[in-house]
């Protein structure tokens, strides 16, 4: 019996492995998305109002995600909520620092929501 215990520990230990390598590839995947989204949305509504860019990159992002992984209602409506206090959090400082670098601010928030989420590295 012992030496089933310790196969299932040592299972379990690479599934974890797998799952939080998993994890990390997705974070840094969504936020690469996310960027490159903000940025497409700056460039294609220009003067436009910012929930119509708003509800763009959201849809963008949802869309790539779906693609990826499949997400329960919960998982789902949790990353809309997610993602739109992220979208928010990023344009605010996009209004509040215009002409700086808000591609590093937006970084920096990146870094906040992984050092809050103790799967992210």
């Amino acid at each position: 019996m012992k030496m089933g215990k310790v196969v299932i520990a040592v299972l379990l230990g690479f599934v974890q492995g797998i799952v939080k390598r998993t994890a990390n590839l997705m974070w840094a995947d969504i936020w690469e998305k996310l960027f490159a989204a903000i940025a497409e949305a700056e460039a294609q509504f220009l003067g436009d109002g910012g929930q119509l860019k708003k509800q763009w990159v959201m849809e963008t992002v949802e869309g790539w995600l779906k693609e990826k992984v499949q997400l329960n209602f919960i998982q789902d409506l949790l990353f809309k909520m997610l993602l739109s206090r992220v979208v928010d959090a990023i344009i605010a400082e996009l209004n509040a620092t215009m002409g700086h670098d808000w591609i590093l601010k937006a970084q920096e928030v990146e870094r906040q929501f992984a050092g809050w989420i103790p799967l992210i590295d």
